[in-house]
């Protein structure tokens, strides 16, 4: 595996006014390494190692073009640490929560921990409760059910940005955020291949009576 592959990274955060310090560019090397190595046994990635920069570093950081890189973060269905861990390594203002229902791409994560950082294995559905500023996530489930199980996790005043498709645009406008307490602010388009980042902001508490069981989520989405 070429170092060099990381380039993309190092010129995404140049052209935004950011780079990465002697430390950081270490933990990055050694991220992407260790990946490769651990993925032989445990499929951790389908992304090949020469896509690794641009699949999986640039576009988990796409998503500050939409949110503000502060505050408390969670990342729903992290997998083995996307978008989590490139937001956390760029940003130390963000204390980050990374979130999974699986311990194997938890068990390597645990490998990469940062002191803004925290690695959590439990179910977005079950689990949920106002404690964030932004709640995120990258392949959590299709558009509908990662909004309903991620809205009630966002603190009032804060907002659920999820890495979306462009082809999802009318999923989004048309998401009944007012049954969460939030409202839909605003999209952001960006990136290469493009990303559709809906802002959907929390106005009130989520009801009690909204919350749904797992599996009338799952069967009947809303929209």
């Amino acid at each position: 595996m070429n170092l060099r592959s990381l380039d993309p990274v190092h010129g995404f955060l140049s052209s935004r006014g950011l780079s990465l310090d002697v430390e950081k560019r270490a933990r990055l090397e050694g991220f992407f390494l260790d990946l490769y190595r651990q993925n032989e046994e445990y499929n951790l990635t389908r992304v090949a190692p020469d896509d690794f920069a641009l699949r999986h570093v640039v576009d988990s950081l796409l998503v500050i073009e939409a949110a503000e890189p502060i505050g408390h973060w969670l990342d729903l269905g992290c997998g083995p640490g996307f978008p989590a861990w490139p937001l956390a390594l760029v940003f130390p203002e963000i204390r980050m929560t990374a979130m999974d229902g699986s311990e194997k791409p938890l068990g390597f994560l645990r490998r990469h921990l940062l002191p803004n950082l925290e690695v959590v294995q439990g179910r977005a559905e079950d689990l949920g409760a106002s404690r964030f500023e932004v709640v995120t996530g990258r392949a959590l489930a299709p558009f509908a059910v990662q909004a309903e199980v991620s809205l009630p996790w966002v603190v009032v005043g804060g907002c659920f940005v999820p890495f979306r498709t462009p082809a999802e645009f009318g999923a989004a406008e048309a998401f009944p955020a007012a049954r969460f307490g939030a409202e839909l602010e605003s999209v952001v388009e960006t990136g290469d291949p493009p990303r559709l980042f809906p802002v959907f902001r929390k106005t009130s508490p989520t009801p009690p009576e909204s919350r749904r069981a797992w599996a009338a989520i799952k069967s009947n989405p809303l929209s």
